[in-house]
């Protein structure tokens, strides 16, 4: 059954954030009122490959913690950005990884379509992309207002931050979530291990 769709009216802009009417109904958009929808950003689930003496890899998934001004906290999660208009998930999944963590995107593949974290609060949507990475993370990431650091983790590291998260140590993004419970249970995520 879908519902009769109303013409949403803005009530506010900002560069990054609007907020519609639509009916009764009042909820955050990153597009223009007129806007046809469209994925809004890109969650890199990112694996830092680094090479041993012995030729096999070290394999760890990269995690960032961010200030997050509106909860007031530092978050763990995914890279993460905004896809520009007509942006390949590749090219942002490059960008957004070199911005927030100074590594470079070796291969991006498994990219999801369009879903929607907070569908009550917001029409934002964000595609997920699985990717592998290497270099040296940056010491001072992030573009100007961004406060962020730059985590590799192993499967020991995953299940030591989801206890930290269990004793309220820890603040975690909804996305990343399953993402670290997969890796400290099994070992692996989207068809790559982590040692």
């Amino acid at each position: 059954m879908t519902e009769p769709s109303t013409t949403p009216e803005l009530l506010h802009a900002t560069r990054w954030l609007n907020l519609c009417r639509r009916g009764k109904w009042i909820y955050a958009s990153r597009r223009p009122v007129d806007a046809p929808p469209r994925t809004d950003g890109l969650a890199i689930i990112a694996f830092h490959e680094e090479p041993r003496a012995d030729g096999s890899l070290r394999r760890r998934l990269v995690v960032i913690e961010e200030w997050r001004v509106p909860v007031q906290a530092w978050v763990f999660d995914t890279p993460a950005g905004l896809l520009e208009p007509g942006e390949a998930p590749a090219v942002c999944a490059s960008r957004e990884l070199a911005e927030e963590t100074g590594l470079t995107l070796a291969s991006a593949d498994a990219a999801s379509g369009p879903t929607f974290s907070s569908p009550g609060m917001t029409d934002e949507s964000i595609a997920f992309i699985v990717a592998t990475c290497s270099g040296t993370p940056s010491e001072n990431p992030g573009v100007e207002g961004e406060r962020i650091r730059v985590h590799l983790l192993d499967r020991a590291g995953c299940r030591a931050l989801l206890e930290r998260h269990a004793a309220g140590e820890a603040a975690l993004s909804a996305r990343f979530w399953p993402v670290l419970l997969s890796i400290a249970a099994t070992g692996g995520f989207g068809g790559r291990s982590v040692d």
